[in-house]
């Protein structure tokens, strides 16, 4: 009787481990990239030195099939160059800009 519970009992228990086999479906999401850039705070030359500056936003947004947000991340990065009358960039060359 001992040996007929305990064989039901890995039955059930093997069964139970067997039960979380099956292949889940991944949620389908949506993901939506957008860069805005400006550069209206860039300045002519004239009698002093001039600057390119690039001020730039990326947004990534992912969405689940709800439409709900599931993640989002947002980063900038602001570029400033700078350079003389003549057109010849005084900003090092080497400069890094991170975001």
């Amino acid at each position: 009787m001992k040996k007929l519970i305990l064989l039901i009992l890995v039955v059930f228990l093997g069964a139970g481990l067997l039960a979380g086999c099956g292949k889940a479906k991944p949620e389908k999401v949506k993901t939506g990239l957008a860069v805005i850039t400006a550069v209206d705070k860039s300045t002519n030359a004239g009698t002093g030195l001039g600057r390119a500056q690039i001020d730039a936003t990326v947004v990534a947004v992912t969405v689940d099939s709800k439409g709900k947000i599931a993640k989002c991340v947002i980063d900038a990065v602001q570029s400033r160059i700078d350079f003389d009358a003549s057109g010849k960039i005084t900003t090092p060359l080497a400069t890094e800009f991170p975001s």
